[in-house]
């Protein structure tokens, strides 16, 4: 573990673990998506294909370390890994654009710039039952894949009394008009997975309503936090439910 990651606060540590995990398990479900730790980096990659072609993008992880210390390593990156982007955490958001500077001479490119939230479940949102549902039987995962093109959870995953995914729709007219799933993860946390509302349908509470019935089922799992990461748009949403911003992803393209 590096100095700076050393430094960092366990919170974020957790979190950033919850999203490892969380991602990683989303990703898996149309092929193996792995965690491999590294010299103060976590890889997330697939796992050996038949053909190279189909291998998807690595995701390379770090928190709060320097940009130079990062770029060190690119070149062995760029040889274990032909296609890879690079997902810096930051705790501190007054260091950001010095960061961004540092990046910047390197030759990185700032592709996105994402909020880190967590949600403490002291105090969940009250729920709008009207606007949201939850899928518990397998029927229901096929209806909603059937009505929305969508890859179906598997079966598994969605069932029993304590799931992996738990996964929340909201329907207008007999039409499913969002959607959101939480998965429990090994770090004893919930990564909230692709939180979705048409647009047609937004500014109606549905999205808040999906989230409010989420985070009272994960508060009622007895894990103790909930993590997820929001672009620019979302991020008005989450304080309004209770989380809490606790750091920032920046991803690059790394120079080659």
């Amino acid at each position: 573990m590096s100095a700076a990651r050393e430094g960092s606060d366990s919170r974020i540590l957790r979190a950033a673990e919850s999203f490892f995990h969380g991602f990683t398990q989303h990703r898996s479900r149309t092929h193996p998506y792995l965690i491999s730790r590294s010299e103060g980096l976590t890889i997330l990659h697939d796992a050996p294909r038949k053909k190279a072609s189909d291998t998807r993008r690595s995701e390379a992880i770090t928190i709060d370390r320097a940009p130079i210390s990062i770029h060190s390593e690119a070149e062995r990156l760029n040889a274990e890994h032909p296609r890879w982007s690079l997902g810096a955490i930051y705790s501190d958001d007054a260091q950001l654009p010095q960061v961004e500077a540092e990046f910047r001479a390197l030759g990185y490119r700032l592709i996105a710039r994402e909020a880190l939230f967590v949600h403490d479940h002291l105090s969940v949102p009250s729920v709008n039952e009207s606007l949201t549902q939850r899928i518990s039987r397998w029927q229901e995962m096929e209806d909603y894949a059937a009505a929305t093109g969508r890859k179906p959870y598997a079966r598994k995953e969605i069932e029993g009394d304590d799931p992996q995914f738990r996964f929340y729709y909201s329907v207008s007219e007999g039409m499913i008009v969002g959607a959101v799933a939480s998965i429990r993860t090994p770090a004893d946390t919930f990564w909230v997975s692709n939180l979705w509302v048409t647009e047609e349908k937004r500014r109606e509470g549905r999205a808040t309503a999906m989230m409010a019935q989420l985070l009272t089922d994960n508060r009622s799992a007895g894990e103790g936090m909930t993590v997820l990461l929001s672009s620019k748009t979302g991020a008005h949403l989450y304080p309004k439910l209770g989380f809490e911003q606790i750091g920032t992803l920046l991803l690059y393209q790394p120079p080659r």
